[in-house]
């Protein structure tokens, strides 16, 4: 895809991606597609978006589709700057309905959707920004954070 940063199998260890990143001097908040070319236990259920031009909902179930999965988790742009609350709180419940348990909009989401969604989603909610780590376990949920702020 011409002009478009792709992730191609990303693999199951965040770290190793990141410095890998670091290293070939790519930015991860550049990426706008996560690409999984099969099914297999190092890809957790996790959809990682750039800006979500086509639609979070799209994202999670074309997501779903290929890896024949749900979607337990969804972070990233999602695209609703310009969303009203009622737009905002029909997603989260969407989300939720699709088995989405943990969000953490960033980037071209909006304050008011980080209210949102906080809102919903309570413990489930992961508030990103620069520098802060995430550490997953298989299968389980954010296990610890570091918040350089």
């Amino acid at each position: 895809m011409p002009g478009h940063t792709v992730l191609f199998d990303p693999g199951g260890d965040g770290e190793a991606l990141l410095a890998n990143m670091r290293r070939l001097g790519k930015d991860p908040g550049n990426v706008e597609r996560v690409v999984f070319s099969h099914a297999h236990g190092d890809h957790e259920p996790l959809v990682l978006t750039g800006c979500s031009h086509p639609g979070v909902l799209a994202i999670v179930d074309q997501a779903t589709r290929i890896t024949g999965r749900p979607i337990t988790r969804v972070m990233g742009g999602f695209h609703l700057t310009d969303a009203s609350v009622p737009e905002l709180e029909e997603l989260a419940d969407e989300l939720r309905s699709r088995g989405v348990t943990q969000v953490g909009p960033s980037h071209c989401s909006g304050m008011q959707a980080a209210h949102v969604f906080q809102d919903a989603y309570g413990p489930g909610f992961i508030r990103l920004g620069v520098g802060r780590v995430l550490r997953y376990r298989q299968a389980d949920k954010v296990q610890g954070t570091h918040d350089p702020a």
